[in-house]
């Protein structure tokens, strides 16, 4: 085992990616879509807080047999857009001191960690750089364990081991793609006094519809606002991590695992986390039926005091996020509008939450109050960049009112 950080060092979460099983019935993200065989894949991992060495997870939970790597590397990403990483920048990933690694299914594997040189330009103190991860997958790959949309490019090589190329090889005309695979979480090593919120929800916290290669989501824009914020420089760290999935419900399985499920490792459980925002429950209002919408409702709210109650065991602060109108999208059903409204109101004066982040009120069209407004989205459902740009700063705002730019612990 490694050397744990010394002194006034702790292991913090830098980067966090729910991860999920393919996708029965779409052809472009099934499980045969989502098999690998000898080829590289270099994903773009936008780190939250800055550190010194840092440390990366791989993870095999919807496995179906071992994940085999045959070579890792890191380095930071040439540019905001392409495959490229800066020269010199380049470093290899062992596993115990070893560069191939076996992931059994279900597991996870953390590597050694690693030391990089300052991004360029600037410094890995002044502002986080994109992580550049690649993987070379030398035999086919077990079921995917993916976060299918991801704030960045990702990019599959032509056949073989490319993890130590800065510029990588990419066959002709390859399609787009902003999944990552195979990875949920990196570790920095950060001052012990470092905190941590955590944005927890489904697709609107993890970005859908911001601009690829861009920091436009609502926690990464709310991050931005902290971090550049008068004095941020000479407090202890304060970062946002995203745990967003996309599709993802509160009670029950899909794709993915429950929220209530997801909420202990990717909330409670991270040291250094002194508050979360949740952002949940439209999925589970929008894809119950009829008849089971008021079981679903009343089960929605038990869901969320259970959250709000967790976090407080914890040690955590927790607020909450009000539902955004769906009119437009394929959630437009008079008694979904009427069960989030209910939501919205039982949220806004149960006070089960420390906070309330209205954002529907922020973000709906105050003449069609059941959709969103539209220069603020573009499906109907989720926000666009200046719809999530108006959420960080309303974020931002009621947690100084409520005076939960969180103390030290």
């Amino acid at each position: 085992m490694p050397p744990p950080p010394r002194g006034d060092r702790a292991w913090r979460t830098a980067f966090l990616a729910p991860l999920q099983g393919p996708i029965r019935g779409n052809p472009q993200a099934d499980d045969a879509a989502l098999r690998f065989a000898d080829l590289s894949l270099r994903q773009f991992l936008p780190l939250a807080l800055p550190g010194g060495r840092l440390r990366v997870r791989l993870a095999n939970p919807e496995g179906d047999a071992p994940l085999q790597v045959g070579a890792a590397s890191v380095g930071w990403r040439r540019g905001r857009s392409g495959a490229g990483v800066q020269p010199g920048s380049l470093r290899p990933l062992s596993f115990d001191g070893a560069r191939t690694v076996q992931v059994p299914p279900g597991a996870t594997r953390f590597s050694d960690p690693v030391a990089l040189p300052p991004p360029a330009p600037g410094g890995v103190a002044a502002e986080p750089a994109d992580l550049a991860l690649s993987l070379f997958l030398p035999q086919r790959s077990p079921r995917a364990s993916w976060h299918p949309v991801g704030g960045r490019s990702s990019h599959r090589s032509l056949a073989g081991d490319h993890v130590d190329a800065p510029d990588f090889p990419e066959p002709p005309a390859a399609p787009p793609d902003r999944a990552l695979y195979f990875v949920d979480r990196v570790e920095v090593e950060a001052p012990a006094a470092a905190r941590l919120w955590v944005a927890f929800g489904d697709s609107i916290t993890d970005g859908a519809w911001h601009r690829v290669d861009t920091d436009g989501s609502w926690p990464a824009q709310w991050n931005h606002r902290w971090r550049r914020a008068p004095g941020a420089a000479a407090r202890p760290p304060l970062a946002v991590l995203n745990a967003g999935l996309g599709g993802n419900r509160l009670l029950s399985a899909g794709e993915s695992a429950p929220g209530r499920l997801r909420y202990r490792d990717e909330v409670l459980a991270l040291p250094g986390a002194v508050g979360v925002a949740i952002q949940i429950g439209i999925n589970d209002l929008g894809q119950a039926a009829p008849a089971q919408l008021p079981a679903v409702a009343q089960a929605l709210r038990d869901g969320w005091i259970a959250l709000a109650r967790e976090a407080r065991e914890a040690g955590l602060r927790a607020v909450g996020v009000t539902l955004l109108p769906v009119g437009g999208s394929f959630y437009d059903r008079p008694e979904v509008e009427a069960a989030r409204r209910r939501h919205n109101d039982w949220l806004r004066r149960s006070r089960v939450v420390d906070a309330v982040i209205d954002a529907d009120r922020l973000l709906r069209d105050p003449r069609r109050p059941a959709a969103l407004r539209a220069a603020w989205t573009e499906d109907h459902l989720h926000p666009n960049d200046a719809g999530y740009a108006r959420l960080a700063a309303l974020t931002v705002q009621v947690l100084a009112r409520a005076g939960l730019e969180p103390p030290r612990r």
